[in-house]
């Protein structure tokens, strides 16, 4: 019951992240060319319009999370910016 539990709140709160920074992004109007981070970080990228090819995750990655950003073992050779924010 309760991991149950507390995987439905990680989902709630990842959604409420999701919908947050799309509400940022669409009202700073602000062009976000490229994101990364881990494989969790996906579904808040996604939100915020971004596509696979501008999802860098760093690390290990579920076969299922794959086809949804470019996997990345060393982020200073994988994320094609100049000036990342994190």
């Amino acid at each position: 019951m309760y991991v149950n539990a507390h995987i439905d709140f990680l989902a709630a709160l990842l959604m409420e992240v999701s919908k947050l920074a799309a509400s940022v992004v669409l009202q700073a109007k602000l062009n976000i060319c490229v994101a990364y981070g881990s494989s969790k970080d996906i579904a808040v990228y996604q939100a915020i319009g971004l596509q696979p090819d501008q999802i860098f995750i760093i690390g290990k990655v579920a076969k299922k999370h794959r086809k949804e950003a470019v996997v990345c073992y060393q982020p200073q050779s994988c994320v094609p910016c100049d000036f990342v924010i994190l």
